[in-house]
């Protein structure tokens, strides 16, 4: 039983370093699209601390423009679905007017 949580341990802490080191951007949601769990990949996307992300619904993270907020609007629906899953691409742009 011992070996076996050991075991068990192990396997968390490597999964936890691929999921937080990651090059892409990783998150969950639970409810109406809270954020659940975030990797540090997106926090440092969104220039903001992982606890600043928990918590927080994710539609508040996503570009102003229509568009982008109409796309995440069709995207949440479609995840609606039971046992459904998808992956979103968000990318940080940077201020124009920022030398």
């Amino acid at each position: 039983l011992l070996e076996t949580q050991r075991e068990l341990l192990e396997a968390r802490d490597r999964f936890s370093d691929l999921y937080d080191t990651a090059p892409v951007g990783y998150v969950t949601t639970v409810g109406k699209d809270v954020v659940h769990a975030a990797n540090l990949t997106l926090a440092n996307m969104l220039e903001l601390q992982r606890h600043q992300l928990l918590g927080s619904r994710l539609a508040n993270h996503i570009v102003s423009q229509q568009e982008d907020q109409d796309a995440f609007f069709l995207h949440s629906s479609r995840l609606k679905e039971p046992e459904a899953r998808a992956c979103l691409r968000l990318i940080r742009f940077q201020n124009s007017n920022q030398n």
